[in-house]
């Protein structure tokens, strides 16, 4: 193997030898090592291990053995939601995909007390998640709530995330009719069965009005979580993103 360019900044610089590197370099798709100036972000050196411990010898620069293990440039990942899932994490509930019409609203209550920042929504409890095959019929509703949460509202997300399940105290807060609402385009509220009444379970666009009526986290809130967002990332070797969804919060706390 050839090194492909070359230069150096000793104090900045760390060659890593001994590897499985995949470049992407159609003229050198394969090498073993490397050497990364950290300072500026760069890979300054690509070759063999011979010519890269050569290198690193004669510059004084740091070695690490890589012992084998498989290197590639890092993912770019062309659809994220960075923010909510990082929120997800930090000040929502975590509740079982399995809680049922049983459990739903012990699991939820036992959850709520684990947010980190469980103020972050003001009053509102926020959880995740729910699948609609655990309830009877398939069908989750807001009565599997109401008696535990009669003052709170609820809103626990879906599996897929395209839903949610409202308590009735939550649809009230968002403004939702309880009779009949309206279905908007792309969007539904699933009724009781024999009725028009909402069963509390919003898909797509009828969401979008529970979204913006919870309140949005603090700025600070914000950074602290893309930053938990980025933490998680970068194991997974995910160093470019490209989020999906936004809101103004979301935009100052980038800046």
């Amino acid at each position: 193997m050839t090194i492909l360019f070359y230069s150096y900044r000793n104090m900045s610089s760390v060659a890593y030898l001994n590897g499985h590197v995949y470049t992407v370099n159609p003229r050198q798709p394969w090498a073993e090592a490397f050497i990364v100036d950290e300072l500026a972000g760069t890979f300054t050196a690509v070759g063999n291990t011979q010519e890269i411990r050569g290198i690193a010898r004669e510059n004084g620069i740091i070695t690490y053995d890589l012992r084998g293990v498989f290197v590639m440039p890092g993912i770019h990942d062309a659809h994220t939601h960075l923010l909510a899932a990082a929120m997800q994490k930090l000040n929502e509930a975590a509740i079982s995909p399995d809680s049922n019409d049983h459990t739903l609203a012990t699991n939820l209550k036992n959850a709520e007390c684990l947010c980190s920042y469980a103020h972050v929504f003001g009053d509102w409890l926020v959880a995740n998640f729910y699948a609609p095959d655990r309830f009877p019929d398939g069908q989750p509703d807001r009565k599997y709530l109401d008696e535990v949460f009669p003052d709170r509202p609820v809103l626990i997300r879906e599996t897929t995330c395209h839903s949610i399940l409202l308590n009735t105290k939550g649809l009230e807060r968002v403004g939702y009719d309880l009779d009949n609402p309206t279905d908007p385009h792309a969007g539904a509220f699933i009724r009781r069965k024999g009725t028009m009444e909402p069963t509390g379970e919003l898909v797509e666009a009828a969401t979008e009005k529970a979204w913006v009526t919870i309140p949005l986290p603090s700025l600070h809130h914000a950074k602290k979580a893309i930053l938990y967002g980025i933490h998680i990332s970068h194991p997974y070797g995910i160093t470019l993103c490209q989020e999906v969804s936004a809101n103004s919060v979301y935009l100052h706390a980038l800046r």
